[in-house]
């Protein structure tokens, strides 16, 4: 919980990786769904990250603000297109995940 100096803010970036969908092109696929037709920018993410540390940002309190260009508001959020997935998407994400999950173990390792 924050302080009346530091109140809490949470943001929901939108499409922005493609961590879970290998084998897809994630701008082409948020282009095709999100209002905006595009997906979004890292540095759209940490403009609003310097804004929430900012002293311009004191009165701001407890909100959570989505970095989704719209897509929440369009289509109920990022994972709407999950719905369409096959058994086969399915598993390449798993693997994809699994893999990344390897990966990241082995590098805190060493």
């Amino acid at each position: 919980m924050g302080t009346p100096r530091d109140p809490p803010q949470r943001h929901r970036p939108g499409n922005l990786r493609e961590r879970l969908a290998p084998g897809r092109d994630p701008g082409r696929d948020a282009a095709a769904v999100n209002p905006m037709r595009r997906a979004g920018k890292m540095e759209e993410l940490q403009n609003l990250a310097a804004f929430l540390m900012s002293d311009g940002c004191d009165f701001l309190t407890g909100q959570t603000i989505a970095v989704d260009g719209g897509a929440c508001l369009v289509n109920g959020g990022s994972f709407n297109e999950l719905f369409a997935w096959t058994d086969a998407d399915w598993e390449k994400a798993r693997a994809a995940i699994k893999a990344q999950n390897e990966k990241d173990k082995r590098e805190r390792s060493v």
